[in-house]
């Protein structure tokens, strides 16, 4: 009858880290030579129960240590117990191996409990020696259901870094609007919280901030439907923070089509949060006035990014972070043919964030729905004052890529149908931005109980057709209808 491989640990205060290292490499190295030799051997054989003897000395000498042992890789490293091990060229070879044979089960590695049974390290070779992986089938279930009928209690697989990144995330559209709903939401509570307390006494919490704009970042990654869709929310009261918050969504999901780097994407999306936050040292009265603005009232709105520059520098470390930030505040009304504001004697070239930042704030600023503001435009005429600007105002090159990410018809824009039915916009469409995936909320009798959900790529082979076209977009307030409540609507 085999024996636990238990053995009661003694009390290690001056951790021997080379005792440590060597170990690992033992444990990893004899790990390696076990999954070979239990391919080639039955279990019968003198030289299988001699690796199977070693593998088992040298976790019992780990026992006398620790409560666990882990033997797994992460991003092409190997760790012993959450610690990196050194690597050889020998070294790498036995971590392409065990990388080509965790894949296959989509783990990382494997756990060994303090009270391992050699029976039961004898048993999981034995199931990975008679198991056959392939990767068009699900060889993780099919290796625990096997482990779990041997009764394997004391070994465990790991999760792989991308089980682990997945674990936990929406799955439902529901779910994905729901998290949409909160990091939005979230991130204008924040860009408030902060910004409004910002001052030289009372430093920028950046690091706040920061978690905010990754959150964002993550989730537009992942699904950049439900935020986009959340920025055709205009008719806020605190329009400086969420303007903040949908020019970083608008900057970031651009720099995603221009191929930025995660970092990169972060970047922005912080500069992006800040690139208006000298317009907290305009008076409110100024900024909410209702009439025409006069000479005096636009030299004190055009000071607002010097005024942001001096704030980010009072309030925040000078890193690359607040470099980027002050040069965002300070470039993005600066425009291509040199024109814009503030003045500068000199011409310099403008920062590609700034100008990425630059048109999303024109885009957003004029689609805004504000008392005070006679000039607000619908999306589709926002999107052609954009075009328009192109080559002038705005970079053709980053116009372009911004319409083709917006779509010709944005999020939160109301669409007659050919059908006669009326929809919102919900996402664009990168294949044909003509047709985008719409809500459809209204027929000729009216509003609809349930809205329906519909992709104007749809396709009648019978009558060789579209299902449904655009007719043009139309004006909301035309029908009554409250855009903000359908974007709302729970799922």
């Amino acid at each position: 009858m085999m024996k636990p491989l238990r053995v009661d640990k003694e009390p290690c205060t001056n951790h021997d880290k080379h005792q440590h290292n060597v170990l690992g490499h033992d444990l990893v190295k004899q790990l390696y030579i076990m999954l070979r030799t239990c391919r080639i051997y039955e279990a019968t054989n003198e030289n299988y129960t001699r690796q199977l003897e070693k593998f088992g000395g040298y976790l019992a000498h780990a026992f006398e240590r620790y409560d666990h042992v882990t033997l797994h890789l992460s991003d092409g490293y190997l760790f012993f117990n959450d610690e990196r091990l050194r690597t050889d060229l020998d070294g790498y070879l036995i971590v392409k191996y065990l990388q080509e044979t965790f894949s296959l089960y989509c783990c990382a590695g494997f756990r060994f409990e303090n009270g391992t049974e050699e029976s039961e390290l004898s048993a999981l070779f034995s199931i990975l020696a008679r198991l056959n992986p392939v990767e068009d089938q699900d060889n993780r279930t099919i290796l625990l259901e096997e482990m779990k009928r041997e009764m394997l209690i004391n070994v465990s697989l790991i999760e792989s870094d991308e089980q682990k990144s997945q674990a936990g995330k929406p799955k439902t559209i529901a779910e994905k609007r729901k998290l949409a709903r909160k990091n939005f939401f979230g991130a204008i509570s924040a860009v408030g919280e902060i910004v409004g307390q910002a001052s030289p006494e009372k430093p920028i919490a950046v690091s706040k901030l920061k978690r905010v704009v990754h959150a964002l970042v993550d989730q537009l990654l992942s699904d950049e439907t439900y935020l986009l869709e959340l920025t055709a929310l205009k008719n806020f009261d605190d329009y400086t923070f969420v303007h903040s918050v949908d020019v970083c969504i608008y900057a970031v999901t651009t720099g995603m089509r221009l191929g930025f780097s995660r970092p990169m994407l972060a970047e922005i999306g912080f500069a992006a949060m800040f690139h208006d936050i000298g317009k907290t040292k305009i008076p409110v009265d100024l900024l909410n006035k209702p009439s025409k603005l006069e000479g005096s009232d636009w030299d004190q709105l055009r000071a607002h990014p010097i005024h942001g520059v001096r704030i980010l520098g009072d309030s925040m470390t000078l890193d690359s972070n607040t470099a980027r930030a002050m040069l965002v505040s300070f470039e993005h009304h600066k425009n291509l043919d040199g024109s814009g504001y503030p003045y500068i004697n000199r011409t310099s070239p403008i920062n590609l964030y700034s100008k990425i930042v630059g048109i999303c704030d024109f885009f957003d600023a004029i689609t805004a729905d504000r008392k005070y503001q006679k000039d607000k435009v619908g999306f589709d005429r926002a999107i052609n004052e954009v075009v328009r600007l192109s080559g002038t105002k705005f970079d053709p090159l980053l116009v372009k890529v911004f319409i083709t990410m917006l779509g010709v018809y944005p999020t939160g824009t109301l669409l007659l149908l050919s059908s006669g039915q009326l929809a919102i916009v919900i996402s664009n469409n990168p294949e044909d931005i003509f047709r985008p995936k719409v809500r459809i909320i209204a027929d000729t009798r009216g509003l609809l109980a349930e809205p329906i959900v519909a992709d104007l790529t749809d396709f009648d082979e019978a009558n060789d057709t579209y299902v449904r076209s655009v007719e043009h977009p139309v004006d909301p307030n035309k029908y009554k209808i409250d855009i903000s409540q359908f974007i709302l609507l729970q799922e």
